[in-house]
């Protein structure tokens, strides 16, 4: 419906990019997605049940001192590697000739719904 192409887990010679959104002939979007669970999140075992007794009695996640900032330092690591993941690997080459404008977009995911994205 919004006219974009979208491809999953593009094979390149130096790795595989997470997502690519084309748009006609006139922009591209290379996306690499990063994801951190915090030590706040429960870790799950491989049948799912909690692990470590980091559950309040609601099922919500306890919140130590200085949390925020942990969310905070994670989310621009993250960040960080997706761009050098982008960079390094040299994803935006292919793309380059062919489209007006290639964008190139780094995604930082933890503690569940904290995200942070970045154009560049």
């Amino acid at each position: 419906m919004l006219r974009y192409k979208v491809m999953a887990e593009v094979n390149e010679a130096l790795g595989i990019i997470d997502l690519v959104l084309e748009y006609s002939a006139k922009r591209i979007y290379i996306m690499e997605i990063k994801f951190e669970a915090t030590e706040s999140e429960p870790q799950k075992t491989l049948e799912g049940g909690p692990v470590a007794g980091n559950l309040a009695k609601t099922g919500k996640t306890k919140r130590t001192k200085g949390h925020e900032e942990r969310v905070k330092t994670t989310l621009a690591r993250l960040l960080e590697s997706a761009r050098e993941r982008i960079r390094l690997n040299r994803y935006d080459d292919r793309y380059g000739d062919g489209f007006e404008t290639v964008h190139r977009v780094a995604v930082a995911v933890t503690d569940r719904t904290r995200v942070a994205v970045e154009i560049y």
